[in-house]
């Protein structure tokens, strides 16, 4: 395997598609907290696996604080909150 394909430079991460593809930070009152990956799919769109938002410690619903990084790397920054 092309070693070049498991490694995304810095730099690459403003370009398509990575700058798409990010983190999903969603936060329970309490302080619970779950992060999974996401992808943009319009301005204020994600895209996201049920089990990275759905909090069953918190009667089965939703986690009510959601959060974006688009195209991380590295500490995250510049977030959207869905």
């Amino acid at each position: 395997m092309d070693e070049d394909l498991d490694h995304v430079e810095e730099s690459e991460m403003k370009e398509v598609p990575h700058r798409h593809i990010g983190v999903v930070l969603a936060i329970h009152p309490s302080g619970v907290f779950q992060v999974g990956t996401g992808t943009l799919i319009s301005k204020n769109l994600v895209l996201t696996c049920a089990h990275v938002i759905h909090c069953k410690d918190y009667q089965n619903k939703l986690f009510p604080e959601l959060y974006f990084y688009p195209a991380q790397y590295g500490r995250l920054s510049n977030y959207i909150k869905i």
